[in-house]
């Protein structure tokens, strides 16, 4: 380990997910970053993930009775000691060298408290048992996907951590909540994140996601409105504004 380069906290949750553990440990291995620790927080698995998880060296395993992915990155937070923190679900996949990348970026800039890239959409080619085989569809975007960032602890001393109320959208929820707080934010152009997309992703149902993205609007309607802000003009371009930063 180089004792120069700043500890990065690399934070998986892993709900059933036997078919991937192998696959984003050895892509979080191959990053060429010398100074990281890698925790899987286990979220209630029913398959074996936690065997496969235990026969690997050198990280970190949590487990914890099924409370969703929030709780889930709240647990692995509390474990870690990094002075940046990462978050890589357990079937997305990080590009070649991205993570010494985006802390070089956090590095060079410290008016920035995250860095963030893009997002390339892959799909799986039948349903295969282990990871399977996955080719790229869409363009590269910009999204709230946390494992597309890199993160400074300190932010959430600032923003706070997760709300363990929500199993979807808990994402959007933080980097609203991060807007509301004025943190600056750094994009980067080039792809970071795989997100692999199969018949299990927890966001695979559509109207769950959909439904809680209009919870979420409410929410931030009614606060709006608490503050005096209730003008129709505001609100509009106050959530324009949002969108903006948080890439929907």
């Amino acid at each position: 380990m180089n004792s120069q380069a700043p500890l990065v906290s690399i934070i998986i949750p892993v709900f059933n997910g036997e078919d991937f553990v192998a696959d984003v440990f050895r892509n979080v291995e191959q990053q060429d970053y010398p100074s990281k620790e890698i925790i899987f927080v286990d979220d209630g698995s029913e398959d074996s993930s936690k065997e496969i998880i235990q026969q690997i060296d050198d990280v970190q395993y949590v487990y914890q009775p099924n409370r969703g992915p929030a709780s889930a990155r709240n647990t692995g937070f509390r474990k870690s000691r990094g002075k940046y923190i990462a978050f890589l679900d357990v079937d997305d996949l990080w590009t070649e060298n991205q993570l010494a990348h985006q802390v070089n970026v956090l590095e060079e800039n410290p008016q920035y408290d995250m860095v963030q890239g893009r997002i390339q959409d892959l799909k799986r080619i039948g349903e295969n048992k282990n990871a399977g085989i996955f080719e790229k569809t869409g363009s590269p975007y910009y999204s709230v996907n946390l494992g597309s960032a890199v993160f400074r602890r300190t932010v959430f001393e600032t923003v706070g951590l997760f709300d363990e109320n929500l199993h979807f959208n808990e994402d959007t929820d933080w980097f609203v909540r991060a807007w509301d707080k004025k943190i600056q934010k750094k994009k980067v152009e080039e792809v970071v994140l795989h997100y692999r997309k199969h018949a299990n992703n927890l966001t695979h149902h559509k109207n769950s996601r959909h439904s809680g993205m209009a919870w979420l609007l409410k929410k931030r309607l009614d606060l709006q409105r608490r503050e005096n802000q209730s003008s129709e003009n505001s609100v509009s371009s106050r959530w324009m504004s949002i969108n903006e930063y948080i890439g929907w």
